[in-house]
C-alpha cells in the first residue's frame, strides 16, 4: 500500500470515527439511545434513572402531540402561499409521519435498551480488535462518502426548516416559535435515528471489506500463519452475530423509516402534480424535498443491501480457500476451521417484520409503484 493510500485511509478513518462519535452523542442527548458511556472503559451501559427520564419524556411528548400538531397547523396557515390547502395537507402529513416514527422508535429503544447496549459494546470491541490486528486505518472513502452524504442531507433539511421559521418570526407569537422548534427537534430525531442505523451498518461494511481484503491476501501469501486464519474465522463469526443483532434491534425503526419516507415521497409527488396541473409551473420546494427524501430512502436501502452482499462475498471467500496443512499436528486445527459455522452461515436477509426485504429489488419495486401512482393520479385524479 502506497504512502498516499495510507494517508487517505488514515484521513477517512479519523473523519468517520469523529462523525460516528458525534452522531452517537447526539442520539444519547435526544434520548434515542437511553444509554450512558463509561469514561474509563468506554463501554455503554443502562441506568434506571435515565430510563425513567426517557420514559417520562416519551409520555409527555405523546400527551402533547395533538396540541403540538394543532399549533403547527395554525402556523402553516400563516405562510400565505398559493394553494394553502394542499401545502397544509402535505406539511401536516410529513409532521405526523416524523412524530409517529420518533415516538414509536423511542419506545422501541427503551424496551430494547439492554440489547442495544450489548450490540454497541460488542461492535466497539470488534472494531478495536480489527484495528489492533489489521491496522487502525481500515475505513475507505466509499464508506465515508455515504455517511457524509446522509449528514449533508440532514443538515440541509435542518437549515431549510430554520430559514422557514426565521421568516415566520415576526408573524407568530414567541410561544408558537418554541412549539415549532420542538417540532424541528422531533424531525431531527428521525434524521438522527436514520444516521445511527447507517453508521452501524457502514461500520459493519468497513469490517466486512477489511475481512475480504485479508482473505484475498491470505490466498496469495502462503507464509501467513494458521493463527492469522483463526483470527479471520473469529472475525467472521462475530460480524455474522453483529449483523443479526443489528437486524433485531433496529427492525421496527427500519420499518417505520422506510414506510414513513415512502409515504412522504408519494405525498410530495401528489402536491407537485397538483400544483403543475393547476399552474403549469414547478414548485421547487416540493421538488427538492421529494428528491432529498428519495435519496435518503435509497441510501438506507443501499447500505443495508451492501452489508448483505459483503457478508455473502466473505462467505464465498472462506469456501474458496484451499488449505492444505501437511503437518499431522495441524489436522485437528484443520477440522475445526473447515467444520465451523463461520464457514457455513445462513445468508443474511433483512426481512423487515416479515413484510419485505431491503435490497435493490425492493427499491425498484418502490420506484415502479411511484411511477404507477403518478400515472393514476394524472389520468384519473385531475382530469376527471
Amino acid at each position: 500500500m502506497s504512502n498516499w493510500t495510507q494517508r487517505r485511509r488514515r484521513l477517512c478513518s479519523v473523519a468517520f470515527f469523529f462523525s460516528l462519535r458525534a452522531v452517537l452523542l447526539t442520539a444519547q442527548v435526544m434520548l434515542l439511545a437511553p444509554l450512558l458511556r463509561s469514561k474509563p472503559q468506554g463501554a455503554y451501559r443502562t441506568h434506571a434513572v435515565l430510563t425513567c427520564f426517557a420514559l417520562l419524556v416519551l409520555l409527555l411528548l405523546c400527551g402533547a402531540t395533538p396540541f403540538l400538531l394543532r399549533i403547527i397547523a395554525s402556523t402553516y396557515e400563516r405562510v400565505g402561499v398559493q394553494f394553502d390547502a394542499i401545502f397544509l395537507l402535505i406539511a401536516m402529513t410529513s409532521q405526523v409521519s416524523d412524530i409517529s416514527i420518533v415516538l414509536i422508535s423511542m419506545l422501541s429503544q427503551i424496551c430494547q435498551r439492554r440489547a442495544l447496549c450489548e450490540f454497541l459494546n460488542q461492535l466497539q470491541d470488534t472494531v478495536q480488535r480489527v484495528r489492533t490486528i489489521h491496522g487502525r486505518n481500515f475505513i475507505n472513502a466509499r464508506v465515508l462518502l455515504l455517511l457524509w452524504l446522509q449528514l449533508g442531507l440532514t443538515l440541509y433539511d435542518m437549515l431549510t426548516q430554520l430559514v422557514f421559521l426565521a421568516k415566520l418570526a415576526f408573524k407568530i407569537a414567541p410561544w408558537q416559535i418554541v412549539v415549532n422548534l420542538l417540532s424541528l427537534y422531533l424531525q431531527q430525531c428521525r434524521a438522527t435515528l436514520q444516521l445511527v442505523i447507517m453508521c452501524c451498518v457502514l461500520l459493519l461494511i468497513a469490517c466486512y471489506t477489511q475481512l475480504a481484503e485479508c482473505l484475498e491476501r491470505f490466498s496469495e501469501d502462503s507464509s501467513l500463519e494458521l493463527s492469522t486464519y483463526e483470527d479471520l474465522v473469529w472475525l467472521q463469526m462475530v460480524l455474522h452475530k453483529l449483523t443479526l443483532q443489528l437486524k433485531d434491534v433496529f427492525q421496527l425503526p427500519l420499518f417505520l423509516l422506510v414506510v414513513g419516507e415512502f409515504i412522504s415521497v408519494l405525498a410530495n409527488l401528489y402536491a407537485q402534480l397538483h400544483y403543475y396541473v393547476t399552474t403549469k409551473a414547478w414548485w421547487f420546494a416540493f421538488v427538492f424535498y421529494c428528491a432529498k427524501i428519495s435519496i435518503e430512502l435509497y441510501l438506507l436501502i443501499h447500505v443495508v443491501y451492501l452489508c448483505c452482499v459483503l457478508h455473502e462475498k466473505v462467505t464465498n471467500l472462506f469456501l474458496d480457500r484451499d488449505l492444505d496443512f501437511e503437518e499431522p499436528t495441524l489436522a485437528h486445527c484443520r477440522y475445526d476451521l473447515t467444520h465451523t459455522d463461520a464457514l457455513w452461515p445462513q445468508p443474511i436477509r433483512f426481512y423487515i417484520l416479515g413484510m419485505f426485504e431491503l435490497n435493490n429489488e425492493f427499491w425498484l419495486f418502490l420506484v415502479s409503484y411511484s411511477v404507477n401512482f403518478i400515472v393514476i393520479i394524472v389520468q384519473f385524479g385531475f382530469f376527471t
